[in-house]
């Protein structure tokens, strides 16, 4: 994981040297900051994760302030997937659920959220928790066609069973 962040950086290190040193005629769009500030702040999470919460919630404010409605869904998953890897799970639960409210109407977005939902639930060991969000990430993924996404629930949900010595159900996921 550390290898991918470190290619990430070296990619994106010319633009945030540029992005630190343009001359005033250079004009950012508020869409182009966040950009850079959200990449910024995936990396930084990998790098120093003591102190990666600050990063990303000044990139959750910027982004409410410049009222980049269409970006802070990117940002907050930016911040949940950290919080998730990390597993703070009491912070991502009360992330997820605020992200719940704000992107309910795009499914394709609440499926993604519902994998993590699931993954905070048996983080947290709530096992009736952790089989609602996946069932219903599995139907809503199905119903959106977010292949990666049915391949994930599925195999989780296999997984699950195959644990817990349900092998009918193991196989019955496996199969999807």
């Amino acid at each position: 994981a550390m290898s991918e962040y470190e290619k990430a950086y070296e990619t994106i290190k010319p633009i945030i040297t540029f992005f630190n040193t343009a001359g005033p005629d250079v004009v950012f769009t508020p869409s182009d900051k966040h950009a850079i500030q959200n990449n910024l702040a995936i990396i930084y999470g990998a790098l120093f994760p003591d102190s990666a919460l600050t990063k990303f919630r000044s990139v959750i404010a910027f982004t409410t302030q410049n009222q980049l409605t269409k970006k802070l869904n990117t940002s907050q998953q930016a911040m949940l997937t950290f919080l998730v890897n990390t597993e703070d799970w009491v912070r991502a639960d009360s992330l997820a659920t605020v992200m719940s409210v704000d992107i309910e109407e795009n499914a394709f977005d609440y499926a993604a959220l519902l994998h993590k939902r699931g993954s905070i639930a048996a983080g947290m060991g709530d096992t009736a928790a952790f089989l609602k969000y996946m069932t219903s990430g599995i139907d809503l993924a199905k119903q959106v066609g977010a292949f990666r996404l049915i391949d994930y629930f599925a195999e989780t949900l296999s997984q699950y069973y195959k644990s817990v010595g349900d092998a009918e159900q193991a196989l019955y996921y496996a199969e999807i």
